[in-house]
């Protein structure tokens, strides 16, 4: 559970009301959590831990594989009935389940008072105060499997996306205050044919070095001593914004905030690691000698049939 304490009151809110917010799957999902919290703290929304405390409830969730996609629907569910108890005022879905299927949250879920596509968290505080505003504590939707009482829809088509959070966008993070996740880049390009990564999160788009480079600085200025880099693919980073891959130079850029002490890749293509990027993993200050990469198989006939691109002589090199 992604969640901070945080008591911000805003004058946009007359009766400040409490958001409470469950983040399943991956770091990557986290950092969209933690920017949803952020948006939601920015408007006056107060932001708890306590789930029991909450008018309304977020889940972010999982629709990678089928064992997430239950637990992302059980955990809605569980949500859910605490509205028929009184607890709760509100539950919206967010993430790749949504973008994956959200007519099953629909139908497994009728309960669901939003749903947010995995392009559309800009979109959580109209989601929330729409639906706060006209249900009493304890109000549940006409039943039917047909999401009848569903307040708002939003899911951008896949092959649409651009939605990309900057350092200018608001994040209450919620991981220990010595560590935090950067998000470099969405999306993904490749198509690996046991994967849905791109029809769950839409084509592969870099943030600016810029960008990533003043993030890293504000979260170093508020005590972090670590960073951790993510993205669906972290070795194709600035490929399209610089025509080549640019993750080597990104590491040496991040190299020279001196407040902090590591700063760690995860999800590194295993065809895409370039001399730029391992001349930086093994020279530059600050960057740990640590490499996250994902090595589904060795031989070149499986690799083939998975569209996985490269083969154990290359992984080896």
């Amino acid at each position: 559970m992604a969640v901070l304490e945080a008591e911000v009151r805003s004058p946009l809110v007359t009766e400040q009301k409490t958001v409470g917010l469950v983040s399943l799957g991956c770091s990557k999902n986290l950092v969209d959590s933690e920017v949803m919290l952020g948006l939601l703290q920015g408007a006056g929304y107060r932001i708890t831990g306590e789930i029991d405390d909450a008018d309304a409830i977020i889940v972010n969730t999982c629709g990678f594989l089928g064992a997430a996609v239950e637990e992302s629907l059980q955990t809605l569910s569980d949500m859910a009935a605490r509205k028929k108890d009184g607890k709760c005022r509100a539950v919206v879905a967010t993430g790749c389940l949504p973008q994956r299927d959200a007519q099953l949250i629909k139908m497994r879920v009728p309960e669901v008072d939003a749903i947010l596509g995995s392009a559309d968290f800009g979109a959580i505080v109209g989601a929330i105060d729409g639906a706060l505003k006209p249900k009493p504590r304890g109000f549940v939707p006409p039943m039917g499997g047909g999401g009848d009482g569903l307040i708002q829809l939003s899911v951008t088509p896949t092959k649409a996306h651009t939605y990309v959070y900057d350092h200018t966008t608001p994040r209450l993070r919620a991981t220990a205050p010595w560590t935090a996740y950067i998000k470099i880049a969405e999306g993904c390009d490749h198509t690996c044919s046991f994967c849905i990564i791109p029809s769950l999160r839409g084509p592969f788009r870099s943030r600016p070095i810029e960008s990533i480079v003043t993030e890293a600085r504000q979260i170093a200025a508020s005590g972090a001593k670590e960073i951790v880099l993510v993205a669906q693919d972290s070795t194709r980073y600035g490929f399209d914004l610089y025509g080549k891959m640019s993750l080597g130079r990104l590491l040496n850029a991040l190299s020279e905030i001196e407040e902090l002490k590591w700063i760690r890749v995860l999800y590194a293509y295993p065809s895409q690691v370039n001399d730029e990027f391992i001349e930086a993993l093994t020279t530059a200050p600050r960057i740990a000698r640590y490499l996250d990469i994902p090595l589904q198989h060795s031989s070149r006939e499986v690799l083939a049939r998975m569209r996985r691109g490269g083969n154990s002589e290359s992984y080896a090199k």
